[in-house]
């Protein structure tokens, strides 16, 4: 049995969130809770500018992704989704510093890279999901399709530079690396962009 790729419901927030902290666990959304990650895809899948579909196999998640085509439409449901959830967690988030690195990533967010402002903006396949492979090349092509249906022509996507498996499969499936970028100093990130043919729009 292959997994099946749909789009995401509210109801899947919570599953998709467990995923996320599993397969970035080193991310800084990760690092904030299941709670601040829970409310961050409600609101991806809330917002009319974003959207996520996710991989499933006999009713168990195996695998998500998601996209945006503007960041400050989406941005205004994050920090209402997020607020609360942040508020809890307040204490930590000073005493670590990541107070720095939320403002950092969202300031990134805003910034757009070479004029592309959608964005490729998660991706995980569970390790041990038996048809992984096929599984994340679906999710990629649903992305690309729902950006193409909302004519878009061009998106970007961010990966850690340290992340060699996950920069070798998106170049597989056509992502083209354009430059090095620092979202936090010091911590070097590939920049990629996908050109979409066929789409008309921005």
């Amino acid at each position: 049995m292959v997994s099946s790729v749909r789009r995401a419901r509210l109801d899947d927030s919570a599953a998709i969130a467990r995923l996320h902290r599993e397969t970035i666990s080193w991310g800084l959304l990760s690092q904030l809770g299941e709670g601040v990650v829970t409310a961050f895809y409600r609101a991806v899948i809330e917002c009319p500018a974003s959207f996520c579909f996710i991989a499933e196999q006999g009713g168990v998640l195996q695998g998500f992704a998601a996209g945006v085509t503007a960041w400050p439409r989406l941005l205004r449901y994050v920090v209402g989704r997020t607020a609360l959830p942040l508020l809890r967690t307040l204490p930590s988030l000073l005493a670590s510093g990541r107070w720095r690195r939320l403002w950092q990533t969202t300031r990134y967010t805003q910034s757009g890279l070479g004029g592309v402002d959608a964005e490729f903006l998660s991706f995980g396949v569970r390790e041990q999901a038996r048809d992984r492979v096929w599984a994340g090349t679906a999710l990629v092509r649903a992305v690309v399709h729902e950006f193409r249906q909302r004519g878009v022509r061009r998106f970007r996507g961010v990966v850690w530079s340290r992340n060699e498996q996950a920069q070798q499969f998106f170049e597989a499936v056509g992502f083209r690396f354009v430059s090095e970028v620092e979202i936090h100093p010091g911590e070097v990130s590939r920049a990629h962009i996908v050109d979409i043919p066929g789409s008309e729009g921005v």
